[in-house]
């Protein structure tokens, strides 16, 4: 997710433009999202976001993580390099730095643009894929491979995505 970051605007229809019988049948618009990340979600104030909240940037997000993912602040050795490799190793790290992120508004109250809703969505649709095994292991990425960990949701949006 270091490289998507400020790249809503090729991550969201891509997103958007995963198979929507597939993904459609499984997670409705306005199911929780909690329903498919689990209670720890609702943490923060985010239980009653719904997908629909994070496709509409209305689900309360501050724009970016503080500290954002790139930020060495973060925590991530990857970030000291100017290219780092995608070898995934602060996946779990991000994704517990958005089940923990507190929102800065109520779901549904106002639009603000933000990361946090387009990554979140990343991990709902990696959470149904898993689930449902749309997609094989061969067909994750070498990084992610028998990993395992919450942060495992990405490898498998990348994979059906």
């Amino acid at each position: 997710f270091l490289k998507m970051i400020s790249e809503d605007k090729w991550s969201g229809p891509r997103v958007l433009n995963c198979p929507v019988e597939q993904i459609g049948a499984r997670a409705g618009l306005d199911d929780a999202v909690s329903t498919h990340l689990g209670a720890a979600y609702e943490s923060n104030g985010k239980a009653n976001v719904t997908i629909r909240h994070l496709l509409t940037h209305t689900a309360g997000f501050p724009p970016d993580p503080v500290p954002n993912f790139w930020d060495p602040a973060f925590g991530c050795a990857e970030t000291a390099a100017p290219s780092p490799p995608e070898d995934f190793g602060c996946r779990d790290r991000i994704y517990d730095a958005v089940l923990n992120q507190t929102l800065s508004r109520p779901p549904g109250e106002a639009f603000n643009y933000s990361d946090l809703s387009m990554i979140t969505l990343a991990y709902v649709v990696g959470a149904v894929v898993e689930r449902e095994a749309l997609v094989a292991d061969r067909e994750l990425r070498p990084g992610c491979l028998g990993t395992g960990g919450p942060g495992a949701r990405q490898c498998y949006y990348e994979a059906f995505a």
